[in-house]
């Protein structure tokens, strides 16, 4: 959806209506917020065979930038990749997209769970690999949990955490797969 047709649909659907809108620069960013949009998708970050008539392809370096930029936008919206990610990319997408003062609140796919032998369950595992961090960043992690107590006193706040931030579910389709996604996501 470009800016001007979310300032159209914010006025047809009113606010009550989630309205996302893909954007390719950070200009489309700043100016898609400013129009009322209440989340991004942001890419292509990779080529897909999914979405032939892109823009740009941004790469994590691109994506970064338009995180960073904005940060200083008045509306914080949360923010989604898009494009070509699949189970072999996800974490580093969501790792290296990361800006100073922003990070990605998820990714939207199509082919990694469309073209997959049991779509199902490349969902979970697409759903289990955007949860954890990154195999190559846990030694990392300043004092990571070890104990089990440990990790059951902190429950509570995670379980809080995440319903404060009401997790995004995004979901694309073409003609081709409308009615399949559909069903997928109405099967979760």
């Amino acid at each position: 959806m470009s800016t001007q047709d979310a300032t159209t649909a914010r006025q047809i659907l009113g606010s009550k209506m989630i309205i996302g809108v893909t954007v390719s620069s950070l200009t489309e960013a700043v100016t898609a917020i400013e129009a009322g949009a209440d989340y991004l998708g942001i890419g292509t970050v990779y080529t897909t065979p999914t979405k032939e008539d892109t823009k740009a392809i941004l790469g994590t370096a691109g994506v970064r930038e338009i995180l960073d930029g904005i940060t200083g936008v008045e509306r914080v919206v949360p923010t989604v990749a898009v494009g070509g990610i699949n189970a072999k990319n996800l974490q580093h997408v969501m790792f290296k997209s990361q800006a100073r003062r922003k990070r990605l609140d998820g990714v939207a796919v199509v082919s990694a769970v469309m073209a997959a032998n049991n779509p199902k369950a490349a969902a979970q595992e697409l759903r289990k690999l955007a949860t954890e961090p990154p195999s190559f960043t846990i030694e990392s992690r300043p004092n990571p949990v070890t104990e089990v107590n440990d990790l059951l006193r902190q429950v509570d706040a995670v379980v809080k955490d995440l319903g404060d931030k009401h997790p995004l579910c995004h979901n694309m389709t073409n003609l081709v797969v409308q009615n399949f996604a559909a069903n997928v996501a109405l099967s979760m």
